[in-house]
């Protein structure tokens, strides 16, 4: 049995989710406490920075340049955040609507000038949607196409926008780049090796400018 240290009642430890840091091995707040908490302002707020320090530290950036607190009063003092952290709970709390924090210049760490608040699903979309046009390429890698002699043509900042120029695959020009090699059988059952050298008519290379992802200060 353990005592939550929100509620104050004694549960069985089936109640608490385990951390592996806790004194017990258990978290101190059971888990109805937990939730109740992290979908509260205070608690979306916690999970959201500790996320952005976790981000930063691992694109190589510099830490988000305020304090949960500071988050905290600038999240409450903008009108914005209530407005979509109400439609979150009118919801039910689902995972689209719920509050989440995008960086405007996406090469600039977490700066509360550089902040806005959107929906999940708004962030994920414009992440999505930055890839595809080239607005953010941190994790795709630049391809050169090249005509048959080897010669430069044009650069595109990633196999994916590529295979869109051709209405093809990102595979197609992966394998011409890796001269992939694959079995092809032929008419009287033998089978014969077969290595890709070009993709919709072109040689491919990964390109000799790849793309910035260096921090923005």
């Amino acid at each position: 049995m353990k005592e939550c240290s929100c509620c104050k009642q004694t549960l069985p430890f089936e109640y608490f989710d385990k951390q592996s840091t806790g004194k017990d091995g258990y978290r101190a707040d059971c888990k109805v406490c937990k939730k109740r908490f992290i979908r509260s302002k205070e608690g979306l707020i916690k999970e959201c920075y500790a996320t952005q320090k976790s981000k930063a530290k691992k694109r190589g950036y510099a830490p988000p340049a305020y304090t949960e607190k500071e988050l905290l009063d600038w999240s409450k003092s903008n009108p914005e955040f209530h407005l979509l952290f109400e439609a979150w709970e009118q919801s039910g709390y689902k995972s689209n609507f719920k509050p989440s924090f995008d960086r405007l210049n996406d090469y600039i760490s977490y700066r509360l000038d550089n902040l806005q608040v959107v929906t999940w699903n708004e962030n994920n979309q414009k992440g999505y949607s930055d890839r595809t046009i080239g607005a953010n390429n941190k994790k795709t890698l630049a391809v050169d196409m090249l005509d048959l002699d080897g010669n430069f043509i044009q650069r595109f900042h990633s196999v994916s926008a590529a295979a869109r120029e051709f209405k093809g695959l990102p595979s197609n020009i992966i394998g011409a780049i890796n001269q992939r090699v694959s079995k092809k059988r032929n008419p009287n059952g033998t089978t014969r090796l077969i290595t890709a050298t070009t993709a919709y008519g072109h040689k491919w290379r990964y390109s000799t400018s790849p793309n910035d992802n260096q921090e923005k200060t």
